[in-house]
């Protein structure tokens, strides 16, 4: 029975349809493992296959408009094709090492040449396909009954130390797909029929089938033990890492604590003895730094403990009692007050009245001062701050709000995470550990908060959002006493705009973001230098471009804002006009690793906090002295390689200027800008010798005729002659 149309029987093509099926599988799993080499090997056998089938189904056809020749040839090509890759598929698939000469040589030797000698050369010259099928199918079936025999060896030699019976169902169906696959040459031979043969063959690749994928379920049976052994494994070496990293955290964490617990007892004498003194005498602006550090130290120490309170479960706080928030807020705000004045922000308070909570006030306290400190740090000079109380039926809403620099919205979840903070330093002080612990005060009253800041990356602000519960008080309650006690005295000092200057000083530039440590160094410097300052390195470079007189060192905070130490060392020393500026740099951090990158940046010194005042002054002298020093060699080098006196009425004359330079009360600056004038040096010229701005050469120049009461350089040549 045919297709209707075509030669191919309906068994042939029953046959291609369940193999293109077949194939389809197969490729996409093939495509979800590209380097499996066994799939790979069925994906070819299985497509041989259906060309051989497609092929010797539907050739010869007359109505195909192709020569009956070439159909022929096609057909029995696609067969001996097919016929010589199985031999190499058992020898790869079934492992038959044995079959290795028959798989790579023997295919060629007895199957595709006589192929090409008979049904290619010798049918296509004499036409005759029965000639052609009675000697060109001789050789193949001899060596088929060999083949047999060569594969039966295989397979003793592969299971001869096998167990009997382990593998007696793969060594049956080798036979099985072995025997339809020599007997083919027989049913050619004798021309039993399409269907005959389309069976035969197909059955034996059947089999083929069925050992294929009995292998396959073995091996991923395999794979997947062998990953559960490796998961069970691995899940043991994690469990058991695990709880080496628990313990060793906790040891640290124990350590950590008994560390800050050990730091507590100092803190209190010190600090004790610090706030008897000024109960005794009036208050010194040193000591005063002091007892304000000493009280930022003792809050981080006791947000540690809080801490490490909350994380185990403990509480330290009474929340039995009773609290006037509303008076609360306002003690904070007037503390506040005095802070936000002298960083010249604009604070304000709308709170309702008798407005009450059932909370420890000590916590509260906590709440209130650390999301109005945080407003203040993060708010610019300018700035506003809006801090809103007010109860709406059982809720109490407290607010701050501000218009600093705002969190961006991929920091808002993250700012109650332990010892998360904003940028890298800044002049915000602390180590991450106030809005946690806010966090968890709040969650403790059963309450919530919520930040918002609508426009990330500008100066939008930001609004924190405090909801709790208000409480009524009975006629016969009344709220808890609290007397307020700020956590620590606030910073309070601001520089001055500007300090009048000396020339007959050098000048120290400080770039700092703490105020308080560049208002100590300032007056540490301010005796002996004219000091300048600036608040991180980007400010830095901009008041440089500013400067009438540049600075003759630079003494810089590593970790700041903006622009850090080192980048701004960097761009310091590859600009031309300021390279020559020495720069000190000053760091929290004090590695070898962190010294090399500061002098790998450009910096001639390198120094780690804490550090003594008197070193830091000694070294600044003595960078200052060599720096002068060396100026002075390359003034005189320079001038001396002006040219030598002709006679000695020049030498003379030049001796006559420099003495008349000290009558005029010249500074050495003036001196050295004064030669260069009577050298007939250029302002520019000047300017490069001198390693300064133009525009200062120019200021000086100006000075030094107003001295003379001189016009131009004619006049001053000749004044300073006598």
């Amino acid at each position: 029975m045919l297709i209707p149309g075509t030669e191919m029987h309906i068994v042939t093509f029953i046959f291609t349809a369940v193999e293109c099926i077949l194939l389809l599988f197969q490729l996409t799993f093939f495509l979800l493992r590209p380097r499996d080499p066994s799939r790979k090997r069925y994906l070819i056998l299985l497509l041989s296959l259906i060309c051989y089938n497609v092929a010797g189904g539907l050739f010869p056809d007359p109505n195909i408009r192709i020569p009956v020749t070439i159909q022929n040839i096609i057909a029995y090509g696609c067969g001996f094709l097919m016929a010589s890759y199985f031999p190499f598929y058992l020898y790869k698939a079934q492992g038959l090492k044995k079959l290795r000469f028959h798989a790579i040589y023997g295919i060629f030797l007895f199957l595709l040449l006589p192929y090409f000698a008979f049904f290619v050369i010798a049918y296509s010259i004499t036409q005759n396909l029965q000639w052609a099928k009675d000697y060109g199918l001789i050789i193949p079936f001899i060596y088929t009954i060999s083949l047999v025999w060569a594969i039966t060896k295989s397979v003793w030699v592969k299971y001869k130390e096998t167990p009997a019976g382990s593998e007696l169902s793969e060594i049956l169906g080798v036979y099985a797909a072995v025997i339809p696959w020599a007997s083919l040459p027989v049913v050619i031979y004798f021309d039993l029929g399409q269907a005959t043969e389309a069976t035969v063959t197909n059955v034996g690749f059947l089999v083929v089938t069925v050992l294929y994928i009995r292998k396959m379920i073995m091996e991923q049976r395999e794979e997947y033990f062998q990953l559960q052994l490796l998961n069970n494994s691995l899940a043991d070496k994690v469990k058991e890492r695990t709880q080496q990293l628990e313990m060793a955290n906790e040891q640290r964490t124990n350590t950590f604590v008994n560390l800050v617990h050990e730091t507590k007892t100092p803190l209190t004498l010190i600090n004790n003895i610090v706030e008897e003194f000024f109960g005794q005498h009036s208050e010194k602006e040193e000591l005063t730094i002091a007892r304000n550090n000493i009280g930022k130290l003792i809050q981080n120490v006791n947000n540690l403990f809080d801490l490490e309170r909350f994380q185990k479960g403990f509480d330290r706080y009474d929340h039995d009692k009773i609290t006037n928030f509303t008076q609360l807020v306002g003690d904070h705000l007037s503390f506040f007050s005095e802070w936000c004045s002298s960083r010249d922000i604009t604070i304000e308070g709308q709170l309702q009245h008798d407005v009450y909570l059932k909370a420890d006030p000590v916590a509260l306290q906590g709440v209130i001062n650390n999301l109005i400190q945080n407003a203040v740090k993060f708010t610019g000079t300018g700035g506003a701050i809006k801090v809103i109380l007010k109860a709406e039926g059982s809720k109490v809403f407290f607010e701050v709000s501000d218009t600093g620099i705002g969190i961006a919205a991929g920091q808002q979840d993250k700012i109650f995470e332990p010892y998360y903070q904003i940028g890298r330093k800044g002049n915000n002080e602390g180590i991450g550990l106030g809005l946690p612990i806010v966090k968890k005060t709040i969650l403790g009253l059963d309450g919530s908060i919520c930040v918002e800041s609508p426009v990330s990356g500008q100066s939008s602000g930001t609004k924190f959002t405090v909801c709790l519960h208000s409480y009524i008080l009975a006629d016969n309650e009344q709220a808890e006493k609290h007397i307020f006690k700020p956590v620590y005295n606030l910073d309070t000092v601001k520089l001055p705009d500007t300090l009048p200057y000396n020339n007959t000083k050098q000048t120290v530039l400080l770039v700092e973001d703490n105020i308080t440590m560049t208002d100590y160094l300032r007056k540490k410097l301010i005796g002996k230098y004219n000091v300048l300052w600036a608040g991180n390195g980007a400010e830095a470079l901009e008041k440089l471009r500013t400067y009438t007189v540049l600075p003759d060192l630079i003494v810089s905070d590593v970790m700041m804002e903006q622009l850090d130490g080192l980048k701004f060392t960097e761009i310091i020393g590859k600009s031309s006009e300021y390279a020559h500026i020495p720069v000190l740099l000053i760091s929290a951090k004090n590695s070898n690793n962190d010294k090399a990158r500061a002098l790998r940046a450009g910096a001639v010194e390198f120094m780690s906090k804490p550090f003594r005042s008197e070193e830091l002054m000694l070294k600044v002298d003595s960078i200052i002295k060599k720096s002068v020093n060396l100026k002075r060699m390359l003034v005189d080098n320079a001038l001396k390689g002006l040219g030598r006196p002709s006679d000695n009425h020049t030498e003379d004359l030049l001796s006559r200027i420099e003495k008349n330079f000290k009558s005029y009360n010249l500074t050495i600056r003036e001196i050295e800008i004064a030669k260069a004038i009577c050298e007939g040096r250029t302002h520019k010229e000047i300017a490069e010798l001198l390693y300064i701005s133009t525009l200062t050469v120019k200021k000086h120049a100006q000075n030094i005729y107003d001295k003379l009461s001189v016009k131009n350089k004619l006049q001053l040549i000749k004044k300073l002659q006598g």
